[in-house]
């Protein structure tokens, strides 16, 4: 799941501010790349059920803005982040994939633009804290919603070949929902001068992932939801450093998820990088 990684701020003192209360704010660019496939059978101009499998794939760079809290909790500093990318113009495509019994692969589908816009929530509750190096736990959350425009639907075969298209309005929507849970370390070496240094990583061995897909004039009122099992791997690098009673600093982060399961797969890759300014209780 793409969640934006928010950099740390730091006193100019030895003591990391990793571990001050305290609130700031980013903002920055996010590349951000995911898709779906599942299997089972399904129709296609026959009376009985074929193999089949069908995937969607969205692709989006973006602006997003996010803001972290970070609070006392027991002695330990806990954080929560919310990242939020308006809507925005980007691709997105919708094919079927039939395996008709006379030997014919049927394709049926759209690629064009869509409106998405994505919203994410993050937690760490820490239970490791040595020096400059920290352990936690992390919990995500994340939000996709893509409404397709109008385009044409693309109807293939392969004996015999032949391709027709048809524009259509069926105002397709799809969400995507996932949540993590995983563990987090965080790492924050000494340098020299006002500049503060800080790398952390995250791995979650496991994302339930869930797909809901509206079509309202072929089915209406009736959602369309698929679930996938995946894992995914992140970390980020930021440079900061005091600037009157703020911090100021660049930062940059990078995600990858994949599946577990053939028949149902969940796949995402985001990169992303921009600026923050944070204050200090």
């Amino acid at each position: 799941m793409a969640i934006v990684t928010l950099v740390a701020l730091f006193l100019p003192s030895a003591a990391s501010a990793q571990d001050e209360p305290g609130v700031e704010v980013t903002t920055g660019i996010r590349r951000l790349h995911y898709s779906y496939r599942f299997e089972n059978d399904s129709s296609f101009d026959t009376p009985f059920l074929v193999p089949h499998f069908f995937e969607q794939r969205y692709e989006v760079t973006s602006p997003e803005v996010g803001l972290r809290a970070r609070y006392r909790v027991k002695g330990q500093t806990w954080s929560t982040t919310v990242s939020f990318m308006p809507e925005r113009r980007a691709f997105g495509s919708d094919f079927d994939t039939f395996f008709q019994p006379e030997g014919d692969i049927a394709t049926s589908g759209t690629a064009g633009d869509v409106d998405l816009m994505g919203l994410a929530i993050a937690q760490t509750i820490p239970f490791v804290s040595r020096d400059r190096w920290s352990l936690a736990l992390r919990i995500a959350w994340r939000r996709d919603r893509a409404d397709y425009l109008p385009a044409d639907r693309v109807v293939t075969h392969t004996q015999p070949p032949s391709e027709t298209r048809e524009w259509i309005t069926d105002g397709e929507r799809t969400v995507s929902r996932t949540f993590e849970s995983g563990a987090a370390v965080a790492w924050q070496p000494a340098i020299d001068g006002r500049w503060s240094l800080d790398f952390s990583a995250y791995v979650s061995p496991t994302i339930h992932a869930r797909l809901l897909t509206q079509l309202p004039q072929k089915y209406p009122g009736r959602d369309i939801v698929f679930d996938a099992l995946a894992w995914s791997v992140g970390g980020n690098v930021s440079l900061s450093r005091p600037v009157g009673p703020f911090t100021a600093g660049a930062w940059m982060s990078v995600e990858k998820a994949g599946s577990y399961r053939r028949s149902a797969r969940f796949n995402r890759t985001a990169v992303a990088g921009g600026i923050s300014v944070g204050l200090l209780r």
